[in-house]
């Protein structure tokens, strides 16, 4: 053999046999690529078939949570509007005809609609939704190099979408059970709570009908001889007449969580020659408790803008005087809500808005007193 065919031979070979193996590679990748994919849009379009399985859940579960919503609304609703009435007989002192106390209403804990979804929600934070893609490929202008550097990259990232499919399929089962169990859960407390409310509607009905005798006595043999509260709470019967201003708006009701007792320094000066006492045997109470107090807070507190703007947060402690007939004065501030008088003069505001409260007493006798209270300003 001549020389120059051996040499050629010596440095053709080597090249010849690297390209037989590129085309092994490239018929195996191939093959692999043609099952991948094969896998990948079957899983794809069990995936498309379960999302539409989920709208219509989705559907499902609006309509569950709507009607639930609607129910909470009108338990909520009622219950601050019995509230409402049993402070109107308990300052008429005619409270005590009555077939149930407020601590009934008191006791009845309404979660918030917020709160309900919010723990619903936290059991499907797993489920992922996958962004679907297409894997098909046109291999026709790449030499087989360019062909199996494309092939063994999208079979990674096929098996990749693969794994997402088969996790996800791997929990739906769980979702859809969870789910039905929750559609379950709400309509029970929604019903629930519609019995809970045609409960507070008897109770407002018996209320009224008490209220409505009050009234009626009252227009026909008042004003004389009639305690003032009366004028307070029938203020149409003789509108002439003068009578303080109160605010019997509907309290947004929510369960009180106590409040801060803070060291009591001197009472403020009295309203009047009548002693005011720092410490007495029956502390005064807004009416319908500790409760209603917190209700009504939450309910006519406005955050002020400059407190919204720079992020601030406190507590405003108030000291105020309740007169022997229940009227607030001398309103003032024992420890403010640090870099806020905005803060401050709203709580203020807020207490002297107040209605009357049932006085503190010594001896069973109504007698003026200090009452301390902090106002919690806490940014939504």
């Amino acid at each position: 053999m001549p020389k120059s065919i051996f040499l050629l031979l010596f440095c053709v070979l080597p090249f010849a046999g690297t390209s037989q193996s590129a085309r092994k590679t490239n018929k195996l990748l191939k093959q692999e690529y043609a099952s991948k994919l094969h896998k990948h849009d079957s899983l794809a379009r069990l995936y498309a078939s379960s999302n539409q399985e989920l709208l219509q859940l989705g559907e499902v579960g609006s309509e569950v949570i709507r009607s639930y919503s609607i129910v909470l609304k009108e338990v909520t609703e009622a219950k601050a509007k019995t509230i409402t009435l049993f402070q109107k007989s308990a300052l008429l002192g005619i409270d005590k005809t009555l077939t149930f106390t407020i601590q009934s209403v008191e006791l009845l804990n309404l979660p918030s609609e917020r709160e309900v979804f919010e723990k619903l929600s936290q059991k499907y934070e797993e489920l992922d939704m996958i962004r679907e893609r297409s894997f098909d490929l046109s291999l026709d202008n790449l030499n087989v190099s360019e062909q199996n550097e494309l092939l063994s990259k999208t079979i990674v990232e096929m098996n990749g979408k693969i794994g997402q499919y088969s996790l996800f399929n791997q929990q739906l089962p769980r979702f859809f059970s969870l789910f039905k169990e929750d559609c379950v859960w709400l309509k029970s407390e929604e019903e629930k709570w519609r019995i809970e409310t045609a409960a507070l509607e008897l109770k407002q009905h018996e209320l009224e009908q008490v209220l409505q005798i009050a009234k009626d006595n009252f227009a026909k043999n008042g004003p004389k001889g009639f305690d003032e509260q009366y004028s307070t709470v029938f203020p149409e019967v003789f509108p002439n007449e003068k009578q303080p201003k109160m605010d019997w708006s509907n309290l947004d009701y929510e369960e009180a969580d106590g409040f801060e007792e803070v060291p009591m320094p001197s009472p403020p000066p009295p309203v009047s020659d009548d002693v005011v006492h720092t410490y007495v045997e029956e502390s005064p109470e807004f009416l319908g408790g500790m409760t209603a107090l917190k209700a009504f807070i939450d309910a006519n507190l406005k955050i002020p803008e400059v407190a919204i703007e720079q992020g601030l947060e406190g507590k405003c402690f108030l000291q105020f005087i309740v007169s022997k007939t229940g009227n607030i004065s001398n309103v003032k501030v024992l420890r403010g809500v640090p870099d806020c008088d905005d803060c401050d003069q709203e709580a203020i505001r807020m207490v002297k808005s107040m209605p009357k409260w049932k006085p503190g007493k010594i001896g069973g006798k109504p007698v003026n007193s200090v009452f301390n209270l902090p106002v919690a300003f806490k940014l939504p």
